[in-house]
């Protein structure tokens, strides 16, 4: 079967039936719905793999932090996005890596290097896949220029409102966040005030993880104050901050951070000030530190936000487009959160 035998019997031309088969635009909803009705009808199926070999190779790049920072998670990430680059290694795509945060994950560096990507490739890629670090308008601006040139470009844990991307790979932080508050009030035998490092107030998803969990506190009247504490990129302001508020203040429960970076330190700041075994801790992500100190009991639960199945999700989305046609149904894809317990960590060891 082939495309010729499909528009002898639809009536439509070739062009027609290449930009309904391929999902290019040129052509109403209605002819492609007749024409994929027909060609389904007909029996025919698209060979990808041989489309494939016949063009050139299908250039995607992803840009996000280092992989060695924030606990692993961005490694996470990446392992996700090369698992399914080694799966569909036949169809001829290839991914170049761009990592922004050898010197911090800054806004600086996250425009330095996609200006260095522009530069370099942009006139070839077909793809690019991007972690931003904030949502601030001048990363926007810098990713809608890759736009402009038909590139398509898929967004992870940060989305940008009114811009043209395919999609989302959403963390639902809302829900994290509601999640996260759940299981840490849960925990307490009293009340008081629970600690939360905030991330960056400048990221959307640090910005809804807080807001959930501070909109479940007050939507069920827990006994609970919420103290915020910074957590910029310098480290040791922020072991300096905490451990002050931390010794100032006594009627601290618990502790939470919204993002992996300072899990751990939020552990190992109380532990070192003796009062560990007052204290109720929940982090985010696993990572081998996280998942040490929960085995040590310095840390008493993990949210779990998949970093892995973000990355697995987003390359497979975008190979699904540039190879198969198939644009994402919905602008976001949400992945599954999970709560990680010292019980229950041996089942999440496979992506440690």
């Amino acid at each position: 079967m082939t495309l010729k035998d499909i528009s002898k019997a639809s009536g439509y031309s070739l062009t027609s039936i290449h930009r309904a088969i391929n999902n290019k635009e040129g052509i109403s909803d209605n002819v492609r719905s007749r024409i994929l009705n027909i060609a389904n009808n007909m029996g025919y199926e698209v060979n990808y793999l041989a489309s494939s070999l016949k063009k050139n190779p299908t250039k995607i790049a992803i840009v996000m932090a280092s992989p060695a920072s924030s606990g692993g998670y961005y490694a996470h990430i990446l392992k996700g996005c090369n698992d399914v680059i080694e799966d569909v290694a036949a169809f001829n795509c290839r991914l170049t890596k761009y990592f922004s945060g050898m010197d911090g994950n800054t806004e600086e560096n996250q425009l330095a290097v996609l200006d260095l990507l522009y530069t370099k490739e942009g006139d070839k890629l077909d793809g690019l896949i991007v972690v931003p670090v904030k949502n601030t308008n001048t990363i926007k601006n810098s990713l809608e220029r890759f736009i402009a040139k038909g590139i398509s470009v898929l967004l992870i844990d940060n989305e940008f409102p009114k811009m043209d991307y395919l999609c989302c790979i959403s963390p639902q932080e809302l829900m994290t966040g509601r999640l996260g508050a759940e299981f840490l009030c849960g925990m307490q035998p009293r009340e008081g005030t629970i600690l939360i490092a905030v991330g960056d107030r400048e990221s959307l998803s640090h910005a809804y993880n807080l807001k959930g969990f501070s909109d479940f506190i007050r939507e069920n009247n827990l006994p609970y104050n919420i103290l915020e504490v910074e957590d910029g990129e310098n480290i040791k302001e922020f072991y300096s901050n905490t451990t002050k508020i931390l010794k100032e203040r006594k009627e601290i429960v618990g502790l939470y951070s919204v993002r992996a970076r300072n899990t751990v330190p939020l552990c190992r700041i109380a532990h070192k000030l003796g009062i560990i075994n007052n204290l109720k801790i929940v982090g985010s992500d696993l990572f081998p530190e996280s998942a040490e100190a929960l085995k040590n009991g310095l840390l008493d639960g993990i949210i779990y936000k998949n970093p892995y199945q973000k990355g697995f999700m987003a390359m497979k989305t975008m190979f699904d487009y540039l190879v198969k046609g198939e644009r994402p149904i919905l602008p976001k894809k949400k992945v599954q959160i999970s709560v990680i317990l010292k019980n229950n960590l041996e089942f999440f060891t496979d992506v440690l």
